[in-house]
Parts: C-alpha cells; sequence; structure tokens
C-alpha cells in the first residue's frame, strides 16, 4: 500500500463510527492493516483481478438494489413515471435509499484493496476496471500501459465519501475529516515550503470549508421552503386538499391535464360513474372551502384491511380501485354511498364530515374492493352553509332562477329543468378567453351564466351547485375522477379525467348531479399524444410490478436470496477457478517463478544491482520515474537502459508478448549493461 502506515485503518474506523458499523468498520481496518505485518504476498493473475472487480461491482449493484427496494425508494421512481403527486415521505424514503448506498461503498469496495494489499504488485493495471479496455487490449487495439494505478488512495476518498452520507453532523465530524484528509496529503506536501507554511495553508483550507458548509445549510434551508410547490409543478399532479380547493374560475388560457394514468378500476359490470376524493360547501371568489374540516378515526374490523363504515345499510355493488399513495398518506377516491372497504392495508385511516376518507399511513400502493350502493352515503346530513348562497353570485343566480321558473318547484323537477338548462344551452370548452375573466361589474360565474355559457366542469359544477341552493335544495360542489375509459378488462382513470360536480340533497341522501356536457370526454381526449399508448405500456409496467410489491408478502427476503447466490457465485468463480500462488522468495531473493509473463525478466536483475548501492526504486514510484531520478544524480545515463526497460514492459503487459528474438536482446542487454555496472564500481 502506499498510503500512509494506519491512514487507512482510520479512515475505516471514523466511517464505521459515522454509520454506526463500527464493528465493520474495525474488522476491515484490522484486514488492511494486518498486511504491512504479513511478510507473505500473493500473485495475482490479471484474469483474477478482473474477477476481483467484477465482484465489486456486482456487490455494489447488489446492495444497491436492496437499500432502494428495502427503503421503499423505488416507489418515488413510479410516482414520476405515473404522475402522481409525490408526497414528500415518499422522496425522502428514496434519498434515504441513495444514502444507503453511498455508506456501503466501502464494504463494496474491500475486496479489490484487499488484493491490492497483499499482492507483489504495486499498481494494478487501468484494464482491470474496464470492460471497454479489456476488450480492446484482446483485440489488440491499446497497448499496455507503463504505469496503472494503486487503488489505495481512490478508496481512502471513496471511504470518506461515504462518512459524510452519515445523518448526523457535529463538530467531531469536521475535525475527524480535517484531521484525517491532512494526514493523508502531509507524504505529498510541497518540500521546498516550511512545515508552518503548510499547517496555515490547511487550517486555512479548513476554515474555508466551515464556512462553505454553513452557507450550503442556509441555501438547502431556504430550498426547502419551495419544496413542496416546486415538486407540485413537476409532477403536475392533482392533489385534493380536503379543506379546500382553488378553481381556474376567472383564469385564462387553456386548461390541459395529463394523460398519466392515476387509477385503475375493475368492477364485474358497469363501474360507478363517478369517484369522489372530496367535497365542499363554502364558496367565495374562485375558492372552495368545508366547513367541516374536523377528521375523525375509522376503527378498522377484526380484519386489519377491512374497514366497516356502515354497517346498518346494504352492499349492493362491488368495484375493485388500484392507485398511488406516497409515502401511505393520501385521500382515496370512492364511489358515494361506500359503505365497506375491503383488502385496504392502510396503518390508519379517518374520514371526516363532508364524506372524505384519508389514509394517514401505510403502503405506497393500494388495490382495495369497495363496496356502495344508492341512496346513502357517509356524509352528514346538511346545515345551513349548504344552503348558502354568495351574495356576490346572488343577482344572477335570481336572474336564472326566475327565467327557469324555479320557486314553487318540488326538488326533484327543479333539478331535471337545471339539468335540462344546462345541457341545451351550454357547452364545454377548454379554452378562457378574456370574457371568462371576472370583471368589476361581474363575476367570473356571472359570466358565465348569462354571457359566454362556455366553460369547463368547474364552471358547471359551480353554477350547478349554486343554482341547486337558489332553488331550495341543499348541495355542495365535489371534486374527484370520472370513469369513462376502458382498456381491455380495466378502468383507466387519467390525470385529464380529473373532474367537478355537485351533490345535491334529495329524498333524505345525497346524489350525484353532473351537469358538464358529455362531450367534455371527447375534447379531453382529442388532446392525447400520439405516444400516449407507448406510456401506458410503461406505466402498465409499473402496475403489476407494484401489485407484487404491495401484496402483502414479505417480498424483501426473496430479494436477498437473489443477490446472495450471485455474489457467492461471482466469489466461487475468483476462489477457485484459478488457483492463486504465494509469492515465493529464493534464497538469493531475485525474482519470483514465472507465473505470469514476465516475472522472469532480467530487467528485474537490473533492478536490484542498482538497489544494492543504496539506489532502490521507491513505493508507487514508475521504472521511468526512477531512472530518471538517479540520472539527476548523476549514477547513469537513463538513455542506456530505455531500450531495455521498454522490452521490459511489453513483456510484461503487452497480450501480444515479444518474439524470441526480443527475448534473447532483453536478457543481452540486461547483462552487459550490469557487467559494465559491476566494473565501472570494482576498485582497481
Amino acid at each position: 500500500m502506499n498510503t500512509p502506515p494506519l491512514l487507512l485503518g482510520a479512515t475505516l474506523l471514523f466511517w464505521g463510527w459515522q454509520t454506526d458499523l463500527l464493528w465493520l468498520g474495525a474488522l476491515a481496518a484490522l484486514a488492511l492493516e494486518g498486511a504491512r505485518l504479513v511478510p507473505a504476498r500473493w500473485d495475482f493473475p490479471q484474469a483474477d483481478l478482473n474477477r476481483i472487480w467484477n465482484l465489486c461491482v456486482l456487490i455494489f449493484f447488489g446492495t444497491g438494489v436492496y437499500a432502494l427496494a428495502a427503503n421503499d425508494g423505488m416507489n418515488a421512481v413510479g410516482g414520476l413515471l405515473n404522475r402522481n403527486p409525490l408526497h414528500n415521505r415518499a422522496l425522502v424514503k428514496s434519498a434515504r435509499s441513495v444514502i444507503l448506498i453511498f455508506q456501503w461503498m466501502p464494504l463494496a469496495f474491500l475486496p479489490i484493496v484487499l488484493a491490492q494489499a497483499y499482492s507483489r504488485r504495486e499498481r494494478m493495471d487501468f484494464a482491470t476496471f474496464s470492460w471497454w479496455m479489456r476488450r480492446q487490449r484482446k483485440l489488440g487495439h491499446l497497448a499496455a500501459p507503463e504505469s496503472g494505478l494503486n487503488v489505495t488512495y481512490p478508496y481512502l476518498a471513496l471511504t470518506l465519501v461515504a462518512a459524510s452520507a452519515a445523518n448526523e453532523r457535529s463538530i467531531w465530524f469536521s475535525i475527524g475529516l480535517a484531521l484525517l484528509v491532512g494526514w493523508a496529503l502531509w507524504p505529498r506536501r510541497p518540500r521546498g515550503y516550511s512545515v508552518t507554511t503548510w499547517t496555515g495553508a490547511m487550517v486555512l483550507a479548513v476554515a474555508f470549508g466551515f464556512a462553505a458548509q454553513a452557507g450550503l445549510r442556509a441555501l438547502q434551508e431556504a430550498a426547502q421552503q419551495l419544496d413542496s410547490m416546486i415538486m407540485s409543478r413537476l409532477t403536475g399532479g392533482r392533489n385534493f386538499d380536503p379543506k379546500e380547493s382553488r378553481t381556474m374560475l376567472g383564469a385564462i388560457g387553456r386548461v390541459k391535464l395529463s394523460g398519466r394514468i392515476h387509477l385503475r378500476v375493475e368492477a364485474d359490470g358497469a363501474p360507478p360513474a363517478l369517484l369522489r376524493e372530496a367535497s365542499y360547501n363554502l364558496f367565495k371568489g374562485s375558492l372552495w372551502g368545508a366547513s367541516k374540516r374536523d377528521f375523525v378515526d375509522v376503527v378498522a374490523d377484526n380484519d386489519p384491511t377491512s374497514w366497516t363504515l356502515l354497517p346498518e345499510r346494504p352492499q349492493q355493488k362491488q368495484v375493485t380501485i388500484a392507485g398511488y399513495l406516497p409515502g401511505g398518506v393520501g385521500v382515496l377516491a370512492v364511489p358515494l354511498g361506500v359503505t365497506r372497504l375491503e383488502q385496504l392495508p392502510v396503518f390508519l385511516l379517518d374520514s371526516n364530515r363532508m364524506g372524505v376518507l384519508r389514509s394517514k399511513g401505510g403502503p405506497n400502493f393500494v388495490r382495495f374492493r369497495a363496496s356502495y350502493g344508492d341512496g346513502f352515503s357517509i356524509d352528514d346530513a346538511p346545515d345551513a352553509d349548504d344552503r348558502e348562497v354568495p351574495p356576490t353570485e346572488r343577482a344572477a343566480l335570481a336572474q336564472i332562477a326566475e327565467e327557469l321558473r324555479l320557486a314553487g318547484r318540488a326538488p326533484a323537477d327543479a333539478l331535471k329543468v337545471i339539468e335540462q338548462f344546462f345541457a341545451e344551452k351550454f357547452r364545454y370548452s377548454t379554452w378562457l378567453g378574456v370574457e371568462h375573466r371576472a370583471t368589476s361589474n361581474q363575476t367570473a360565474l356571472a359570466g358565465f351564466l348569462l354571457q359566454h355559457r362556455s366553460g369547463h366542469c368547474e364552471y358547471f359544477a359551480t353554477a350547478t351547485t349554486l343554482l341547486l341552493r337558489q332553488a331550495g335544495i341543499p348541495a355542495r360542489y365535489a371534486a374527484g375522477y370520472s370513469v369513462q375509459e376502458r382498456k381491455g378488462a380495466q378502468w383507466i382513470i387519467r390525470g385529464r379525467h380529473a373532474h367537478a360536480w355537485s351533490l345535491a340533497w334529495l329524498n333524505g341522501a345525497w346524489r350525484d348531479v353532473d351537469t358538464t356536457p358529455g362531450s367534455w370526454a371527447g375534447v379531453e381526449a382529442e388532446q392525447a399524444p400520439w405516444w400516449e399508448g407507448i406510456r401506458d405500456a410503461f406505466s402498465r409496467g409499473w402496475y403489476e410490478f407494484s401489485k407484487w410489491r404491495w401484496s402483502g408478502q414479505d417480498w424483501r427476503r426473496y430479494l436477498i436470496w437473489l443477490v446472495v447466490p450471485l455474489v457467492l457465485l461471482a466469489g466461487g468463480r475468483i476462489m477457485f477457478q484459478k488457483k492463486w500462488r504465494r509469492a515465493a522468495s529464493g534464497a538469493d531473493g531475485l525474482r519470483l517463478p514465472p507465473a505470469w509473463p514476465g516475472l522472469d525478466s532480467e530487467f528485474y536483475q537490473v533492478e536490484q544491482t542498482l538497489a544494492a548501492p543504496g539506489l532502490e526504486r521507491r513505493a508507487g514510484e514508475t521504472f521511468s520515474a526512477w531512472l530518471q531520478r538517479i540520472e539527476q544524480q548523476g549514477v547513469l545515463k537513463a538513455e542506456e537502459l530505455k531500450p531495455v526497460l521498454a522490452l521490459h514492459q511489453r513483456l510484461r503487459f503487452d497480450p501480444q508478448g515479444i518474439s524470441a528474438g526480443e527475448r534473447t536482446a532483453l536478457r543481452r542487454a540486461s547483462e552487459s549493461w550490469r557487467e559494465r555496472m559491476t566494473r565501472s564500481t570494482t576498485p582497481r
């Protein structure tokens, strides 16, 4: 090893301390630093070094796969692929997986460093670390280099990076890091500067590092304040807030929603037309809010995956709904009149009096069965807030109510008239022009009702809800999804199927009222890009994987048993396919047996001849640099040995080797130089 004694061991102990793997760090440190006490060295053929590196790469990727899977990091990728609104907790789990991969790197690459420590080779061929270079070397397109790489310093840097990936930060971490870096740089310090100057420069660099770290921490805290908003923009998803919903009433531009698949629905017959996520009863400007915001816990049945919501109501229909809940937290999309949920493995479930069901913890993917029926729901009966007409909208609503002669009509008759009014005199539009903008004299909703009479579902749902109230019918604004697109045995729900409609209180129960023209589905579908089918195929693959991933089985143990045999197989090939030979030192201590081409090169005798008077080659010093250093001392002319060294390097590292004539020339040139050197140093 060319690192200073005990430095690698201290760094591994520092890594173990920071990552709570101190015992592993101590074992690795003992194994590496023990090489300085063991005189024996082994001859590792290049093919075996290649296999050791392949083993390290395999361990690295194996630990990466397990870290991502064991910490749910894959779900964040799935959320991006499916255009779901990512929750911060999902991103945290993904980040934790990446951090674990960094923390385990010293263990993954320990085999190659052990091979370096216990090998006679001071440097490894660069081709060891590159499959492309191996291929080119085999084809004869790449010549063998004169030097190679000693992996101890790169491993030192990698271990420090892994220690930096620990979650805790303290002054002791910074002090330990600074000391280890100073220790590593000390032997390489410029000799032209005094120790005081070098130490001062080092202290100054550490101080700048502390200042930069403090600045980055402050920048991170500032960036985190915008995290939720940025991620919402990037994912383009709809995240229904059970407390309020801001509409696009009065906005200008084209309404364009994503075509990515959010939910999948399976039903024996016809599925429910609408799946609700939230409902609201307070309207002001362009904002719908809920007056009943308090949530209460829902108690699970004896089976912890079953939840009975209305025990006294019959279960008329059933539907299976599958979707993603990043972090296990989110609002469930269910049909109106849901009475029971089955196969829903969430930890905590709560609801409010507006009929919202919310998971407070659980898996990142759910596939549950919902039983529902007509004529009842988990929503509370209406109160005064469900009859309130905002003062700013009363004039326009009163004018429409008078036009339709709603006064005095029975609720069912009034509802029928309102539905017919929107069906005959309004049209659906995703383009919101200047006429949709609110003015000082007229609200956006009044303009929709009295003038342009075109808009998207939020206009229709808001107008219908308030017009029903104007007619004396309690009503609420609902948000969720429309079920309208079928693919095979499933109904798929895309981002563009997000929908708004009304809930009307008729005959003692809440009822879905959707007055948006049916043409809206076709208008939205026309905006689908040509490559949507390709994206759907990837989405289907991820859905099938997620269904297996979150099936309730402890699948991680199968992943471990998949990775372990691969590692053992690679290790077995390294250990038993070719026998490693321990380096033998003869009585004369000259050269090793020719276990690898070039180990019997006569140039090693030249090296020993120069080492006798104290001109030995330094650790990690290449032959070329060594000869140049000796030449500068006036001992010899390097030009005499350069042809001999060139033949030696080709014999050692060139896959094509050298010819018999060149081999003879190498031997004769080495012997001739040694004879001249001996005569010149023999006293007369």
